[in-house]
């Protein structure tokens, strides 16, 4: 049975290269099961999409751990979005419907759908899987529109994490000091916390207008 391995675990060399062992194993299998978990784990809306990518990326090398992690951003976005618009309406409606932001975006949408998906999107600090939901279920937003914001700004998102992992893994594999990889980290989540205050800003704005 496949199934996500805990937080530690990915952070545990020995268990890293023994998951990587199992699914090299299954050769395409693998990759697919990868894939499958990471699909269903979007649709269930309350697991966040971090432990997804930090799963592929210490799974596969490159170019292979982005391949997989964009083909599971993608699919899980897509089939979201359609799931969304065209099974559980009625369902998405009433769950998310009565979220004040939510009316307010699904509002802004009706005026400028691709820059509010894109704001949406970018940044980080609004969870990717309810607001997939909520772009489907919602909004009268383009599949077109929001399916381009998902590349230009959900995409970049997972590559950075990707590298920052097999940045991560490397370090650890080579011994080096705690502090370098903390200021790694500290450098990373700043960066991060920058982009989610601008885009969040300008989503703020819009949506206000």
């Amino acid at each position: 049975i496949y199934a996500f391995p805990s937080v530690s675990s990915l952070l545990d060399v020995g268990a890293i290269a023994s998951l990587r062992g199992q699914v090299a194993a299954w050769g395409c299998l693998g990759q697919v099961a990868f894939l499958a978990a990471f699909v269903a784990s979007q649709l269930v809306v309350l697991i966040p999409v971090t432990p997804c990518l930090v799963l592929g990326a210490s799974l596969f090398d490159a170019p292979w751990s982005y391949i997989m992690v964009s083909l599971g951003v993608l699919c899980s976005s897509v089939t979201g979005f359609y799931f969304a618009r065209f099974v559980f309406k009625p369902q998405v409606q009433r769950f998310l419907g009565s979220k004040v932001l939510l009316q307010k975006i699904s509002s802004a949408v009706a005026l400028e759908g691709r820059k509010i998906a894109i704001l949406s999107r970018a940044s980080l600090v609004l969870p990717p899987s309810p607001m997939t939901f909520a772009f489907g279920g919602l909004t009268s937003i383009r599949f077109f529109d929001f399916f381009s914001a998902t590349l230009l700004c959900s995409l970049p998102e997972a590559w950075a994490t990707v590298y920052a992992v097999a940045s991560a893994r490397g370090l650890l594999i080579n011994g080096a000091p705690w502090y370098v990889f903390a200021i790694a980290l500290a450098s990373f989540a700043a960066l991060a916390a920058t982009i989610a205050r601008i885009t969040q800003r300008a989503l703020n704005e819009s949506i206000e207008k």
